[in-house]
Formats: structure tokens, C-alpha cells, sequence
């Protein structure tokens, strides 16, 4: 009955379901009916308009024309809405055809994008030529099906449905669109329009920073251009990138950073580092260098030259300014920050940095397999071992953990450990202070080279064992041997005798609760009192929400933090934040309501702030069931896309 029912559909019969159960010649007849069109499968999701065209160079243009009438249903009685298809004199009825805003979008039932994808995976990989270069790109991303791709992979972000410069959205999209992008991709006519670009606030902060907002079609070519050349250099970027890459994220950054670096012990210095204005510098010819390395495709090459030179229009924030008078700024550096393919970009100029650092840096700065021991930890040793007073002897027993066994000093021992997100990067530096410097200015002069600034307010030089740097909103350093922490050991079992062996100890990870609180009372979560403690207070602009909304807005914060902290060793110190979040709440609650006090507000809606709406739903503070540490396979989420603490406390 299904197979029949599509039958019928395609066929645009009005015959009811008896008739067509009892009389099996009438699949026959409209079988000859549906093999006289051309006929592509469309599904509910929207690519058309009120008039349907589909041209192919076996085929003439269909059209078809809405009418109603009278009629049987297919499902029996009632009316039925006809359209008259008009070919070569045929007229039938397409009734599924008739729901213009049902099929006014592209066929997402039977176009998968993992097929899509792996498609286009191995369409790319037939480009690779003899050199390891590749060839003929032009015609991957001006194909149809990669335009459609990018599409449904783009079209479901909430930005797109914003009017920019050219006044479109993705609203209103149909397979003509894809038709002429198409074909002016491949006649070398398709032409970027400018890059709105405005200058949003950073939060505590008096300075603003620059994002760039396109054209929601035009990001359509954009994120056809990005799947194609991610695909090619993807497999050539090294494995201490982690930023803006499939798979990777400030928690897989961060996992490198602590296992991959081995023993950790053996580092003294860290150099945190960060690039002044990435994005807004990167110079064009640069970008154009590092896509030539991989790709030998002309066309490619000159299409990204032409996303590049678009320029931009500064928006300044004034309604009344003329579109007529809007001046378009172009420059030979920079990538808008908000376009699809500004981090790709970011990563192929930074490649080389890494590079330089991989293949450079690191044979420098890797001597000898251990250090040399300390001389006054063998003393020690050799005294403890001659001494027979035990009183002395537990004395200098109780004395050795104080002394380093190695000495730290070595020149002949030498490493280093780096990793990248993006702009910001972290060096481990086993040497000498004057090493860490020479590396540093190593790298400032790279970057030079490649046409950035090393950002020397942001660049410090931190010993990891007096001292905490700062990563990704982390704070990281070596632990202390103290009589709280000792080294850890690890029971093991030799010769059928369990004995406690010495374990490398890892670089410790912190969440900086001082810093929270901090942004916490920029965006007004927090206050201080007289006495310039922290203090909760309400949140004056959650007020006019509704209490679902209230806790809904509040939760998305708490969860966001403690999901992004998750993998910190101080775990249990974001009970402090969840606490001020929940009496915020709370005076948000109370001002809403009209509620005195705290008191008044537990009483009313209990410990956890429930709210119950008409249908039954049950809406209530978010409290974690513990803030223990978590397990070493369950700290680290590849999949969270925060980068800083703004980014989790932002306003939306």
C-alpha cells in the first residue's frame, strides 16, 4: 500500500484507496503516466517556491499551476486539492506536489549527509595528483550536491535568518539558487559581497573587538570552500593543534597539555603566549602562500583571492545611514572574525608556526635522557645509609623529601612540550630562565616573518613551581611535595611482595574561582558589600522573565561552568559558585514576586526554586550531585566548544 500510495502520489491520481485495492490495472496505467517525466524524488523539507522549475538538459521546464477543485480524497472523501501539470499535453493531478509550503525546502528525508559527505570525502580524494597536490577543486565546490550540503549542515544555525549587507536570508531558498551559484562558480562570475563589520564590547572591558557578519547565501559558498579544503589540509596540521578543528576543543587542548607531556617534573618554566589581533592581521598573501603548498587548482585559488578582497563595511550603529553611502573598506590583511572561513584560514598560516616549533624547536631542545643527580641528595643518601643513631637516621629520613634528588640545573638536559588553540599557545620549557626567553623571542621573530605580532602584554614567563599560568581560562603548575602531597606512589606487586613505587606526577589544573567571581559581578550576578567582600544579588534584567525562563537562563550558566571545569583537580571549589548562582536566583525570584526575603522565597517555592507550569512540567534550580574529581576517562570532553570564561557567562 505504501509503494502504491507514492505511486499515486507522483501520478497525481484522485482515486480512493478501495478502488485502487480492487483494481490492480490501475498501477499499470499510471506506471506508463509516471515514466513519461523526468521525476526527482522531493521531500518535506524546502527548496521551492510557488513555482516549481527543474531544468536538465533531457528535459524541458515543468510547471505547475495550483488550482482547487472538487473531488475524491486519497484517503477517502472529501476535497482534494488538484494542480494541472502541464508536458507535452499531459495533465495530471500531483496532489502531494500542491503543498508549496510542506516542499518549499531542500529534501532532507532522502539526502543524508554522512552519504553526502562521504561523497564528497572521496569526490576530493580523486583530485590528489603525483606531486601530493591537489587539482581540479573548482568543480567539487561549484557541484550542486557540495552547495546543497553546505546548506543543510549551515542552515540550522540561528544567525542565518538575519538580514546583512544584501538584505537576504536563507529564507525563501530554491534549487534555482543552487543552479546559478552553480554555474557562476564554474564560469569564474560568482562575486562575494562586503563583510558587515561591527565592534562589539568585551565584557568588563572598556575596548571593543571587531566580528564579521556575511551573507547568510553567500556563507553557503563559504562553507562549500571550507569542507573542501579542510578535507586536504586537515590530514597536514600537527597534533598540538586543537583549535577550531573537528574532533578537538579547549578540553582536548588541555588533555594534551597534562598527559602528553610526559613527566611532568622535568619542566620548570611556562611560556603562555597569545598573538595580537589574529585574525585581523593575518596578512593575505600569506593565506595564499600556505592554500598554494597543498592545492594547484587556479580557479580555487582565485576564489578565495576574490572572498578575501570583497573587503568590508564599518558599522558604525547609525539607522539613518544610507545604504548609497556606505563605503566599502578593502585591505591586503585580515579576516573578519563571524565569516565561515576565518579559523581555517588562522590554522594554515599558523601551521607554520607549529612547524617551526615541531621541527625546529623541538630537536634543539631535547638533550640527554635524564638529569644529572643532585649532589647533595647522593650525600644525603650515602649518610643515611652510614649513620646507626636511628634518632638521626629518622631525622634525615624525614629531611630527604625537601631536597631535590636531580639537579634542575643541568645544561645538558633539555625539552620542550607546546601546544596551540587557535591564537593562544603554551610552551613547557625544561631549561634555564634564559632559555625560555630565547625561545620566546624565536617565536615572536616567526611570527614576524609571517606578518603577526606576538602580544608581549599577554605573553608571560611563569615558573611552574613558585608561580600558576593561565590557559583556556585554566590555571595549571606543579604541585608542591608538602606533608598534605607528597609524590604520588602507586602499589605494586614484585616477587610477591607489594611495595609502593614513585608515579610521575602531573601538571595540576585549577579553576580560577577569583576570576569567576569576578566576571560573575561585571555581568551583575554578584556585588560587593562594604567591606569589598562578595556578595549575591539579583539579576535586575532576568526580572521581567517569566519563572520557568528565570531558572532556564540560570541554569544554562551553572551547568555551562561546571561542565567547562570538569576536568580541574579544585572541583569541589565550584560549590561556591553554584551557591551564589542559587541566591541570585533567588533575589531575581523574590523582586519578580514581590517577596521581602530569602526566607520568604525557600518557603514559597522550596530549596530548589520549583516551579510547576499548567501542563504539569516541573522546572528547578540546577544542583550538581556531587562536585567530586572526576575520574581520569571522564574528565575531558572533546565535544564542549567554549573557549573562555566570557564565552560561558555571555548574555544572550
Amino acid at each position: 500500500m505504501v509503494t502504491l500510495r507514492n505511486l499515486l502520489r507522483l501520478a497525481g491520481t484522485a482515486l480512493s484507496y478501495k478502488s485502487i485495492y480492487a483494481n490492480g490495472f490501475v498501477v499499470s496505467v499510471y506506471e506508463f503516466i509516471i515514466t513519461g517525466f523526468h521525476i526527482v524524488e522531493y521531500t518535506d523539507t524546502a527548496l521551492f517556491s510557488r513555482d516549481i522549475r527543474r531544468k536538465d538538459p533531457n528535459s524541458t521546464d515543468v510547471k505547475i499551476r495550483i488550482m482547487r477543485t472538487t473531488g475524491s480524497n486519497l484517503f477517502g472523501g472529501g476535497r482534494s486539492i488538484r494542480s494541472t501539470l502541464k508536458r507535452e499535453g499531459i495533465q495530471t493531478n500531483a496532489q502531494i506536489l500542491n503543498s508549496c509550503r510542506s516542499f518549499s525546502t531542500i529534501p532532507t528525508n532522502h539526502l543524508d549527509i554522512g552519504v553526502m559527505n562521504t561523497s564528497l570525502i572521496n569526490s576530493v580524494r580523486t583530485c590528489k595528483n603525483k606531486d601530493s597536490k591537489y587539482g581540479n577543486l573548482i568543480q567539487i565546490i561549484g557541484s550542486a550536491d557540495t552547495l546543497i550540503l553546505a546548506y543543510l549542515i549551515i542552515k540550522k544555525n540561528p544567525g542565518n535568518m538575519t538580514k546583512k549587507v544584501d538584505d537576504k536570508t536563507l529564507d525563501g531558498i530554491d534549487f534555482d539558487f543552487f543552479s546559478r551559484t552553480s554555474k557562476d562558480i564554474l564560469n569564474g562570475t560568482f562575486k562575494f559581497s562586503p563583510v558587515r563589520k561591527v565592534e562589539i564590547p568585551k565584557p568588563g572591558k572598556s575596548e571593543l573587538r571587531p566580528l564579521g557578519i556575511s551573507s547568510p547565501r553567500q556563507k553557503i559558498v563559504q562553507k562549500a570552500m571550507e569542507m573542501v579544503l579542510s578535507l586536504i589540509f586537515e590530514e597536514n596540521f600537527f597534533d598540538c593543534s586543537h583549535g577550531f578543528r573537528p574532533g578537538r576543543s579547549c578540553h582536548s587542548a588541555l588533555k594534551h597539555l597534562q598527559l602528553k607531556v610526559g613527566n611532568i617534573s622535568t619542566f620548570s618554566w611556562a611560556i603562555e603566549g597569545g598573538i595580537k589581533g589574529c585574525f585581523d592581521n593575518i596578512p593575505h598573501i600569506m593565506i595564499i602562500k600556505g592554500i598554494n603548498q597543498k592545492i594547484d587548482c587556479p580557479a580555487t585559488t582565485s576564489l578565495v583571492k576574490k572572498l578575501l578582497l570583497a573587503g568590508y563595511i564599518l558599522d558604525k550603529g547609525k539607522k539613518n545611514t544610507s545604504k548609497n553611502k556606505q563605503t566599502i573598506i578593502n585591505s591586503s590583511i585580515g579576516t573578519p572574525q563571524g565569516t565561515v572561513l576565518s579559523p581555517l584560514f588562522c590554522n594554515i598560516v599558523l601551521h607554520e608556526l607549529d612547524k617551526f616549533v615541531m621541527e625546529t624547536l623541538l630537536p634543539q631542545f631535547k638533550n640527554g635522557k635524564r638529569r644529572k643527580v643532585n649532589p647533595e641528595f647522593s650525600s644525603l643518601c650515602h649518610t643515611i645509609k652510614q649513620t646507626e643513631d636511628l634518632k638521626l637516621k629518622r631525622k634525615l629520613v624525614n629531611a630527604r623529601p625537601n631536597i631535590p634528588s636531580v639537579d634542575f640545573m643541568d645544561s645538558n638536559f633539555k625539552k620542550l612540550h607546546f601546544v596551540r588553540y587557535a591564537d593562544d599557545w603554551v610552551v613547557l620549557v625544561c631549561g634555564s630562565h634564559s632559555d625560555a626567553i630565547h625561545i620566546r623571542d624565536l617565536i615572536a621573530y616567526k611570527l614576524k616573518s609571517l606578518g603577526l605580532t606576538l602580544n608581549m602584554d599577554k605573553t608571560m614567563i611563569t615558573h611552574l613551581r613558585k608561580n600558576r599560568g593561565k590557559f583556556l581560562g585554566f590555571e595549571f603548575f606543579i604541585r608542591k611535595n608538602s606533608k598534605d602531597h607528597s609524590k604520588p606512589v602507586r602499589l605494586i606487586k614484585q616477587s610477591g611482595i607489594t611495595i609502593r613505587r614513585r608515579v610521575p606526577p602531573r601538571l595540576i589544573l585549577h579553576a580560577p574561582i577569583y576570576d569567576l567571581l569576578i566576571e560573575l559581578k561585571v555581568l551583575g550576578f554578584v556585588g560587593r558589600n562594604h567591606l569589598n567582600d562578595f556578595q549575591y544579588i539579583g539579576k535586575s534584567s532576568s526580572v521581567p522573565l517569566t519563572h520557568p525562563q528565570i531558572l532556564r537562563y540560570y541554569n544554562g550558566k551553572v551547568k555551562g561552568i561546571v561542565n567547562y571545569y570538569s576536568c580541574t583537580h579544585n572541583r569541589m571549589s565550584l560549590w561556591s559558585i553554584v551557591r551564589f548562582m542559587k541566591y541570585s536566583c533567588a533575589l531575581s525570584l523574590a523582586r519578580k514576586f514581590r517577596l521581602n526575603s530569602l526566607a520568604k522565597v525557600f518557603k514559597k517555592f522550596g530549596p530548589d526554586l520549583r516551579c510547576t507550569t499548567k501542563k504539569g512540567k516541573v522546572y528547578k534550580f540546577f544542583i550538581p550531585d556531587n562536585l567530586r574529581i572526576l575520574p581520569m576517562n571522564q574528565r575531558f570532553n572533546s565535544k564542549l566548544g567554549h573557549r573562555d570564561v566570557d564565552s560561558l557567562l555571555k548574555i544572550t
